[in-house]
């Protein structure tokens, strides 16, 4: 009989269910577990990029490489990291920079920016180009020009001139009033070499040239009023990493009016991969919550055998009669 109790005691357990209370609580307990982790992780991308947002979601194809979406490239759509740059110019790698020790992010030599455009606020939706070439206005003179000093490491194929026309040193490049410059692009859909072409007349301020790799040419103009170059403090900061796809929730949910997606789901203004990465994604990782849930399950099943069968054991061993009660006495052997 007290066998058959303690069975009884032990399928109870396993099948006793939470009162309303204890559900509030572990309900409130599972909440606060996932509030904590989240603020951790949004915490720690926060110290790394030490800008608010940390993100940006990338609106247009001005930096994709091709028709395609690419791991490694930034492409409309995706998720972009954003590290500020505390309105230093030296802590942004332009391209020209780049190409002479080999510095590459995403794909292409230098650093990509994140900046508001000359000239606006900080209202506007901010741009992602590659810096080019940073220019420096020496002491704020008119009519000399403007300076460049990188150029004279860059070891690809460039020209300068001064004010009267007259080509610059190579080893010298100050006083610059235009500069061409070969860089690599992707404005036919692969890669190859785009010839800019900048001309510095009535630059009175130093600041970075900029181009998104997908575009035929530099930034000349921004929004229709703002002109380069992109002062330091106009820069909200560096692109860092990717999230690929994921943006196009956003973009699908709230589109732009010059960007994507206005036409819904599967906007041809976003790589057609992209989309379908995007679809595989949420079939990932709704099979990924499903298997986690049976895990749980089987996990909880287990435990609690474990434990009925534990019990069981303890029950029986304390039902054991010890060796002294279970040998007679001598004289009853007797």
């Amino acid at each position: 009989m007290a066998r058959e109790a303690r069975d009884e005691d032990a399928s109870s357990d396993e099948d006793e269910e939470l009162s309303p209370w204890e559900f509030a609580i572990q309900l409130a307990r599972d909440l606060i577990v996932a509030a904590v982790i989240i603020g951790i992780a949004v915490g720690s991308v926060f110290l790394y990029t030490g800008v608010w947002p940390p993100m940006v979601v990338v609106e247009s194809g001005s930096m994709q490489h091709g028709n395609s979406g690419h791991l490694g490239v930034i492409d409309t759509g995706d998720l972009v990291l954003v590290q500020t740059v505390n309105g230093e110019e030296s802590s942004v790698i332009t391209y020209v920079e780049g190409a002479a020790t080999g510095y590459e992010t995403y794909s292409n030599y230098g650093d990509v920016i994140v900046f508001h455009p000359p000239g606006t606020g900080a209202g506007v939706t901010p741009i992602i180009h590659r810096a080019i070439l940073r220019v420096v206005y020496p002491s704020g003179v008119p009519g000399l020009g403007v300076d460049a000093p990188s150029l004279a490491r860059f070891p690809g194929v460039w020209s300068g001139t001064d004010r009267n026309g007259n080509l610059v040193n190579r080893s010298q490049p100050f006083n610059l009033w235009s500069v061409t410059l070969q860089v690599r692009s992707w404005h036919t859909g692969s890669e190859g070499i785009a010839s800019l072409t900048i001309n510095f007349t009535g630059v009175i301020r130093s600041g970075f040239y900029t181009k998104g790799d997908h575009n035929p040419s530099y930034d000349p103009v921004y929004d229709g009023s703002g002109k380069p170059p992109v002062p330091a403090s106009n820069i909200i900061g560096k692109a860092r990493g990717e999230l690929p796809w994921f943006g196009l929730i956003k973009l699908t949910l709230w589109p732009t009016s010059s960007g994507c997606c206005r036409r819904g789901w599967g906007d041809a203004a976003a790589p057609p991969n992209s989309w379908d990465s995007l679809a595989t994604s949420f079939f990932v990782i709704a099979l990924g919550l499903k298997l986690a849930d049976y895990g749980f399950v089987f996990g909880e099943r287990y435990w609690k055998s474990f434990r009925g069968r534990r019990k069981e054991r303890e029950g029986e061993e304390e039902e054991q009669p010890t060796t002294e009660e279970a040998e007679p006495p001598d004289d009853a052997a007797k």
